[in-house]
């Protein structure tokens, strides 16, 4: 009997022991949790912001907006945005950390020092709890960190440069430069109109292979196939020509190349004017929209290669 008392004893001061170990662990974690939030320099996360805007010091404003869950510019042009910049955007400026207060308040001579006077970056994010607006400085003398204020905290903080670089972003950067939005795998014909070249038209009948129809009925070589859909689908708009002039010749009316693909969804298509040679790329367009943009030189000439280069050698159908 009095055995069993005392196990029954030091089982209870066990569960006691661990019930504060495990109360110590939990109030260590809490800590840890509110010394990080207390290092962020925002209240909020990416995934909160609905909204942002880059002032950039050379005059240019850029707006983008989240509509229904996908990122739009709206200011100065409308267009898609580039979810994959934005996302990476968001992610390293918003989780931005502090790595010190350089200053409780600096004056105006300080401020001039820093570049906050006259910030080459401001960003302002729109979240549900409102907006907060955040201006970076130049960089310190050892290139590695750089200076920020939030608006309404006199403060100035000393941040990783990084976080600077992250936020000068362009319009271009922001901006959807998708040529064609098409999954390789799904694609079921390719056709090639070329001026002055014979034309190209490859089809895939059966799952995995691939048949040239023209200009020779033969099997395709697969690899090669696929290395230019990949190509198409990783290549980006160099350039954008948002405001296209009717006395401008982009080649459209006898264009150097006329690409279709098609799939379950339908087709679609991709017409290559003339060559922009101050930008060292080709005028093009989607088929059937009005919008003008100049695509790599190496893409286009990668589609006006030999029909062979497509064929596999002696496979005749």
């Amino acid at each position: 009997m009095n055995f069993a008392k005392k196990t029954i004893f030091w089982l209870i001061i066990l569960v006691i022991i661990g019930g504060g170990l495990y109360l110590l662990d939990r109030r260590a974690e809490d800590v840890k949790i509110e010394r990080e939030k207390a290092m962020r320099l925002f209240p909020f996360l990416p995934q909160e912001v609905t909204a942002f805007v880059i002032k950039r010091n050379d005059g240019q404003t850029i707006k983008m907006e989240k509509r229904d869950e996908v990122w739009w510019v709206v200011e100065p042009v409308i267009d898609r945005g580039d979810e994959e910049t934005i996302e990476s955007f968001l992610d390293n400026v918003v989780n931005a950390r502090k790595d010190a207060i350089l200053f409780e308040e600096a004056d105006s001579e300080k401020l001039e020092e820093l570049g906050l006077a006259r910030p080459y970056i401001t960003v302002v994010f729109t979240t549900p709890r409102g907006t907060t607006q955040v201006i970076f400085g130049r960089k310190g003398p050892t290139h590695n960190i750089s200076y920020a204020m939030l608006e309404g905290d006199p403060r100035v903080y000393r941040i990783h440069s990084d976080v600077g670089k992250e936020a000068d972003k362009g319009l271009y950067d922001m901006r959807d430069k998708t040529i064609i939005a098409f999954e390789p795998l799904e694609t079921k014909k390719i056709e090639l109109y070329r001026k002055d070249r014979k034309n190209v038209i490859i089809e895939q009948p059966l799952g995995g292979k691939w048949d040239m129809i023209e200009p020779i009925r033969a099997r395709a070589d697969i690899e090669k196939v696929l290395e230019t859909l990949y190509r198409l689908k990783e290549s980006d708009i160099k350039y954008f020509v948002d405001r296209p002039s009717k006395d401008e010749d982009y080649g459209f009316g006898e264009p150097i190349l006329e690409l279709y693909m098609e799939d379950e969804e339908g087709r679609q298509g991709l017409i290559v004017g003339r060559k922009n040679r101050k930008i060292r790329g080709y005028f093009a367009k989607r088929d059937g929209a009005e919008r003008v943009f100049v695509v790599e030189e190496d893409m286009v000439h990668h589609l006006l290669q030999p029909a062979e280069h497509w064929s596999a050698e002696d496979e005749r159908i």
